[in-house]
């Protein structure tokens, strides 16, 4: 595209900026027919309040957001979860509000110090030089570039590609935030940093693939295909194509300038999809042993100690099962339980990495969660049984959408029915029960109803402390 006379009508782009703008000249004399005057060397100021609206702004609100939130919210003691999606909120929120300090930092401010690098000799005006759409100007505060956008004609254009960076930013601000709760995790104790496997790095690569991951390769592919438009460099169908493809697939790019030796900074994003993070189960706390009698004490001499409360259950001998306890004496249920947890939590560290996303829940039996074969000793329940007897206790368990696995042959409550507590609670109704991890919802809702459906209290314990399910319905916690 041949360059011309550059006047206020013609828009303009900055490299670090969202909305495309029209520059202000300060001569009021040279004009074209159609009354709009020529652009000078002087002039570097929009006719925009907003100027060309700062990019960087917007990052550096949205980072100051998350730090602040994830700090709140990591102290707390949040799961990493918890603390991600907060950061993730919090980076959004902070680049929208930031488009406000882009706004007025980059506004008439910035103009005082940009300078035009490239203008045309032979036509001045005023002693001035005047300019061409090939014209370039430097920013020197983020090391930006304003550049003429040839194919933005007029004001619903610009709007059209601004509102589109804008998104585009927001998104950048929730993944940069999402990146600070992960960081913030790992310094509260939430998360823990594990050697990388083949299994969690292609998890990481097909989770940007799919889901909230694909969606957002979409925005970023429409957007670079929308600016590229806008500057003149996707002018086709093709080349619109092209443009999309590099937005949408920012990895391709790193992959070829590294390569070639041309690495970027930005190109070290791709050690992301080495990150490997675990959940640190708690190791159970040793027990305090009970206090011994006295030995002056004889075997009939009274207890001087004051007088039981009349509730208390009385000590049961253990029985000729092993039992420590008789129906109804709720204090050796528990603490079957709570060794049933630190049983399981054993086991756990005990199946090594090919199962470490998993949970694993004991009573009598072991049995972990999912519904592939399980390992060796453990008691295979199939999640098509734990749904049928859900139906009978009258639970209904979780959808989980695509975790169901529908279109596999899976069902509605599938992953939630895969759960190794259920697994253990519907293999051995009302026995006391330990998982390594902490209860889900679903799970708490499930032996809630089998609780109901049996007359018979549920006992489970995991790594938070101890559930009773009451057959009233009712559910009493006691923290480890």
């Amino acid at each position: 595209m041949g360059q011309k006379i550059a006047t206020e009508e013609d828009y303009w782009m900055c490299t670090q900026g969202i909305m495309p703008a029209r520059m202000q000249s300060v001569q009021l004399t040279v004009k074209q027919k159609d009354g709009k005057k020529y652009l000078l060397k002087t002039d570097t100021a929009t006719a925009s309040v907003g100027d060309f609206v700062c990019k960087w702004m917007m990052l550096i609100m949205a980072a100051i957001a998350a730090i602040v939130t994830v700090a709140i919210v990591a102290t707390g003691g949040a799961a990493l979860g918890a603390i991600v999606v907060a950061g993730a909120i919090a980076g959004a929120a902070g680049a929208a509000v930031g488009s406000i300090a882009g706004a007025l930092v980059c506004g008439q401010k910035a103009a005082l110090i940009r300078t035009w690098t490239v203008e045309k000799n032979n036509l001045v005006i005023g002693g001035q030089k005047t300019l061409t759409t090939g014209s370039v100007m430097k920013c020197p505060i983020f090391g930006a570039e304003i550049r003429q956008a040839p194919n933005v004609k007029n004001w619903w254009q610009a709007l059209l590609v601004g509102v589109g960076n804008f998104g585009t930013t927001v998104v950048e601000g929730a993944l940069g935030g999402a990146l600070i709760g992960t960081i913030g995790a790992l310094f509260a104790g939430a998360a823990t940093i594990a050697v990388p496997t083949l299994g969690s790095i292609w998890a990481n690569i097909a989770g940007s693939f799919t889901g909230i991951g694909l969606a957002v390769r979409g925005v970023f592919g429409a957007n670079q295909a929308s600016n590229d438009w806008a500057t003149g460099r996707a002018n086709t169908a093709s080349d619109a194509a092209q443009s999309f493809g590099e937005g949408a697939i920012p990895e391709a790019g790193s992959i070829k300038r590294i390569a070639t030796g041309q690495a970027q900074p930005t190109d070290a994003l791709l050690l992301l999809y080495f990150l490997h993070l675990k959940t640190p189960v708690k190791e159970p706390q040793p027990k305090e042993e009970p206090a011994k009698e006295d030995e002056g004490k004889t075997k009939d001499e009274p207890d001087a100690q004051a007088p039981k409360p009349a509730n208390e259950p009385e000590a049961v001998k253990p029985g000729e099962d092993g039992k420590a306890y008789e129906e109804g004496n709720l204090e050796g249920k528990i603490s079957e339980s709570q060794t049933a947890r630190d049983r399981a939590i054993d086991e756990y560290n005990q199946l090594g990495k090919n199962f470490e996303s998993k949970t694993v829940a004991t009573d009598g039996i072991k049995a972990v969660s999912g519904w592939k074969e399980s390992p060796g000793g453990y008691t295979d329940v199939p999640p098509k049984k734990v749904k049928s007897y859900s139906d009978e206790i009258g639970h209904s368990p979780k959808k989980a959408g695509a975790m169901d696995q529908i279109k596999q042959g899976g069902f509605d409550g599938k992953y939630n029915s895969s759960h190794a507590e259920k697994k253990v609670l519907v293999n051995s109704p009302n026995e006391p029960v330990g998982v390594s991890r902490p209860m889900c919802v679903d799970c708490q809702s499930f032996a809630q109803k089998q609780a109901i459906a049996t007359g018979k209290e549920v006992i489970v314990s995991d790594p938070e402390g101890t559930r009773i399910f009451n057959p009233d319905g009712t559910v009493e916690f006691i923290p480890k």
